[in-house]
């Protein structure tokens, strides 16, 4: 199963969501205010760029915290879900459950890394172990054990699934810290 990442969906004109944060801390007018020049079209694209430029070179990033993006995210690896799930601020998860979803494949699918394919003699015994959890974990099933109990043969290689919405700020938190 190969990794997918799949943009559903952002924050419609997310510059004039930051101007309209930004605006907000830096005048006296109201949010309705702010908002009522941008949709008027009184202040420019280009000052609305200019502007957002400026705040962020003072390194006041909170606002980019109003623009939010949803991803789909399919094929990677429980291990890397498990890392994945610990940032909690300014993002949710949906995940895949092994609860409820049941694995009826000939063959579990599962993530190999890459070190075990270039590990002579590796990849070979990494596949009998997985054939091995696969049997175990169908024999469960065919025995009337409950999928969220014959789970746990399940190992971290076992992919899965998310979606998730992620304001800017923590994406960008995430990518500094794990790419």
């Amino acid at each position: 199963m190969p990794l997918e990442v799949t943009l559903i969906d952002y924050a419609r004109d997310p510059l004039q969501k930051l101007y309209g944060a930004y605006r907000t801390c830096y005048t006296p007018k109201t949010p309705g205010e702010v908002w009522g020049e941008i949709r008027e079209g009184t202040i420019s694209a280009e000052k609305i760029r200019e502007f957002i430029g400026e705040r962020l070179k003072t390194g006041h990033a909170s606002p980019l915290e109003q623009v939010v993006f949803w991803f789909g995210i399919s094929g990677v690896s429980r291990a890397l879900s498990h890392q994945f799930v610990r940032h909690r601020i300014g993002i949710s998860f949906e995940q895949q459950s092994q609860r409820y979803v049941k694995y009826k494949e000939e063959r579990l699918e599962y993530v190999t890394p890459k070190s075990w394919e270039k590990t002579p003699g590796m990849r070979e015994e990494y596949d009998r172990l997985m054939a091995e959890v696969t049997r175990v974990y169908q024999l469960a099933m065919q025995k009337g054990i409950p999928a969220e109990d014959a789970r746990f043969v399940l190992p971290n290689a076992t992919p899965t699934n998310f979606q998730v919405m992620v304001n800017f700020q923590e994406l960008l938190h995430i990518a500094d810290l794990r790419l």
